[in-house]
């Protein structure tokens, strides 16, 4: 999950009598289909039954700028980004240091970001994921 959170969702699906659980990183969310989770198996919508304690969250330091997505309505923009300084990457088994962290990580941005204005940095947290080398994964398209 691409923030902080204590807990993870997990989903299940019954059909035939039989149920079928999924972990978060088990799914995937479908904007394109009235937003329904889907498991990544079977491709069959889900639904999220409970939550579990997360175990472990990772936090992450990236460029922040927008760009064109296209001319309808008369223009439109969405926000993309990359990892910059690996080494600020850090990986946390406590939820209350992972919190601590990006706050530190905010603070940096906020200096950083006085003499920028076309391209920001950002902090972009994580529950139980690796931190993406950018986003978004897939180039937005105007609906």
């Amino acid at each position: 999950m691409k923030f902080l959170s204590e807990t993870c969702p997990v989903f299940e699906i019954t059909q035939g009598g039989w149920t079928s659980t999924y972990q978060h990183d088990e799914v995937e969310w479908d904007d394109d289909d009235e937003g329904f989770y889907y498991s990544c198996d079977s491709g069959r919508v889900v639904k999220a039954a409970s939550d579990r304690p997360a175990r472990w969250w990772s936090v992450g330091l990236y460029s922040l700028s927008q760009a064109y997505g296209g001319p309808e309505e008369g223009g439109w923009w969405y926000s993309r980004g990359y990892l910059i300084e690996p080494w600020r990457i850090k990986f946390f088994d406590n939820y209350q240091d992972a919190q601590k962290y990006r706050d530190e990580l905010w603070e940096h941005c906020d200096k950083e970001n006085k003499d920028l204005c076309d391209e920001r940095v950002t902090v972009r947290c994580f529950t139980e994921e690796m931190p993406d080398h950018y986003f978004p994964k897939t180039r937005p398209h105007y609906s």
